[in-house]
């Protein structure tokens, strides 16, 4: 591989990684607006992702351009975690892991509670 040929991909992942951190602060500061539409904002973003990721990495094996020992291990560990981001949605989706005795369920609980004090007569503070 030549040296030209190597600066030319940590360029790329570079711009790779600021287009990310980028992102992830505007979806930060966006939040506020994006609300519901954050899924889907999310899986298009990903899916724009995925074709940009295939279709490059589709052109450089038609071209036989010299390849980069660390870009393959990028172009697969990306399509990972990708894989791994949508089990992750698909199991929010379907409620898996959220059992009702859960840990973080039992702590929202005892919070919620815990804030609203009972009445002498039953009735909650809140007037229910």
């Amino acid at each position: 591989m030549t040296t030209h040929a190597a600066q030319l991909k940590r360029a790329e992942l570079a711009s790779g990684l600021g287009a990310l951190v980028l992102g992830a602060g505007i979806g930060g500061i966006g939040a506020p607006w994006l609300g519901r539409s954050a899924l889907a904002v999310l899986l298009v973003g990903l899916a724009v992702h995925a074709w940009g990721m295939y279709d490059k990495h589709r052109l450089e094996r038609g071209s036989g351009a010299e390849s980069v020992r660390f870009a393959a291990a990028l172009y697969w560990s990306c399509w990972i975690l990708l894989a791994l981001l949508l089990a992750w949605l698909a199991a929010r989706a379907f409620g898996i892991g959220r059992e009702r005795g859960s840990a973080a369920h039992v702590r929202r609980a005892a919070f919620t509670t815990a804030a609203v004090p009972a009445r002498q007569d039953g009735r909650s503070a809140c007037g229910t």
